[in-house]
């Protein structure tokens, strides 16, 4: 497989295997997924151990054999939390899922509502004064009529998950993330998608109150966020505008900090640096028919057929390391052009991602390395 020309000349690919979606970190280790299965990956050789398997009838195990019908049906774990060495949290098959490493159990304990697959995160919060030590997400689903939408928690025991905020009928379509602010004992919450409902909240009492911070404007839609004591690093998910990697500051003041080729979904801490990736995703207004699922017209706001990975941090700026060619199959349909990263903060210097609708590396796990110099 050739990647030269999409890689810095800074980096290189030191690994890259077909399957085995990285979910999150377990000490210097990778919870993987691949086939139904979960497994243990050591970084140092690639070696895999066999965990636990979800329950599955022979029908969705042959479904998932197929590639093609894995992206067309979302049969994959998105969500995962580490919530330490031995308990995992995946939402999968629109249920959350307790994974014990220590006994290898794993446990359906809690179902979404009907119509929603799963949350983009699962956040932990911890240390902020005000809250609860607890766990939580927010309702992500087709909304464009903007009914009710719910932020759900659970203690840190398991023990039973529990309505925490209700946003009212007509204030937003969903939530993307929340994401606990230990600089300011806050917790932001993003959502989407358009006019007013695309939006930064926050809220300071466990929940009971949750404010407007920026709202209704394409540049406050946002996935991934990583607060800081400058400020409120954040990049943009939006396929009708440019988008670009920001921060905002404790006087609501944003500044750009880096144009991006598309929309940023996803993202990861890695040690000092942020690392950000871009979609290539359809143009939408949330007003299409289905006849747009086979659409293959990109957003105003993705200026490439590459989804690209940024990394870099305030005092060094933000460079493009790698990007990867969207394939021919329909965005809506057979997903966007995307690459996601495990969950949690990335204790390497490798960057661990996989690849999802994109030429030669669909369904691969990749790790990428800054060279080193001689």
């Amino acid at each position: 497989m050739k990647f030269g020309a999409n890689i810095s000349d800074k980096y290189k690919i030191s690994h890259i295997e077909k399957g085995f979606k990285p979910l999150c970190f377990i000490k210097s280790d990778l919870l993987v997924f691949d086939n139904m299965s979960l497994f243990l990956m050591d970084l140092d050789n690639y070696s895999k151990i066999h965990i636990c398997d979800f329950k599955t009838t022979l029908k969705q195990k042959l479904l998932y054999k197929s590639r093609l019908l894995t992206r067309l049906l979302r049969i994959e774990p998105r969500g995962v939390l580490n919530i330490d060495d031995n308990n995992v949290l995946i939402s999968f098959k629109g249920s959350i899922y307790h994974l014990n490493l220590k006994n290898k159990k794993l446990l359906s304990v809690h179902r979404f509502r009907n119509g929603m697959s799963a949350p983009l995160v699962l956040t932990s919060i911890k240390n902020i004064a005000g809250f609860d030590e607890q766990y939580c997400y927010g309702e992500y689903f087709s909304n464009h009529e903007k009914k009710e939408v719910k932020i759900y928690g659970c203690d840190k025991d398991l023990l039973k998950w529990r309505e925490l905020y209700r946003f009212g009928k007509g204030e937003i379509n969903h939530i993307h993330s929340i994401i606990p602010d230990s600089y300011n004992n806050r917790v932001w919450i993003f959502t989407g998608d358009f006019g007013n409902a695309a939006g930064i909240w926050y809220t300071e009492d466990n929940f009971k109150t949750v404010n407007r911070y920026l709202y209704g404007s394409q540049q406050y839609r946002s996935c991934v966020g990583f607060p800081t004591n400058n400020g409120l690093i954040y990049a943009t998910d939006t396929p009708m505008e440019n988008n670009y990697i920001y921060i905002a500051d404790s006087n609501k003041d944003i500044r750009k900090l880096f144009e991006l080729e598309g929309s940023s979904i996803y993202g990861m801490k890695m040690n000092n640096n942020y690392v950000f990736s871009t979609a290539v995703e359809r143009h939408s207004d949330g007003r299409q028919g289905k006849l747009s699922l086979l659409s293959y017209k990109r957003g105003l706001g993705i200026k490439s057929w590459y989804s690209q990975i940024v990394i870099g941090n305030l005092e060094e700026g933000f460079v493009t390391t790698a990007k990867f060619k969207k394939d021919l199959f329909p965005m809506a349909l057979m997903q966007y052009g995307t690459i996601t990263f495990p969950s949690g903060n990335n204790p390497t210097n490798k960057i661990i991602l996989y690849g999802s609708a994109l030429k030669q590396i669909d369904g691969h796990l990749l790790i990428i390395e800054k060279k080193t110099i001689n």
